[in-house]
């Protein structure tokens, strides 16, 4: 009964940071309901663990919580994956940044020279 009290209670937790960080502008739409989603189906399987038999067993897998492992192992790599997408486009965004401010020093150094 205490590990359910306290999974709720972490969900819950959870998910009023996702809607705190979607109404701060630090979340897009798709991430907040990503992440809704998944603190939902957190709750909803500590409530009714059952209800994910049938959905587990039709995928093919026959244990719920071995679905639900499944599901976190497949969005820790999908998030990781957008991470590293972010990343690389933020590395770019830096070089193009480096390359102006490089370009116009240049420009700055030869003005004063022959002014």
């Amino acid at each position: 009964m205490f590990v359910e009290v306290l999974g709720i209670l972490f969900s819950v937790f959870a998910l009023s940071r996702v809607i705190l960080r979607f109404r701060e502008g630090r979340l897009s739409w798709g991430m907040m309901l990503l992440w809704s989603i998944a603190w939902l189906s957190v709750i909803a399987f500590v409530l009714t663990p059952t209800s994910f038999e049938a959905l587990s067993k039709a995928i093919g897998i026959q244990r719920p919580l071995d679905f639900m492992l499944i599901a976190g192992v497949l969005l820790a790599y999908y998030l990781t994956f957008r991470v590293y997408i972010y990343l690389e486009e933020l590395r770019s965004d830096l070089g193009k940044v480096v390359r102006e401010v490089a370009l116009e020093g240049g420009r700055v150094r030869k003005k004063r020279r022959s002014a």
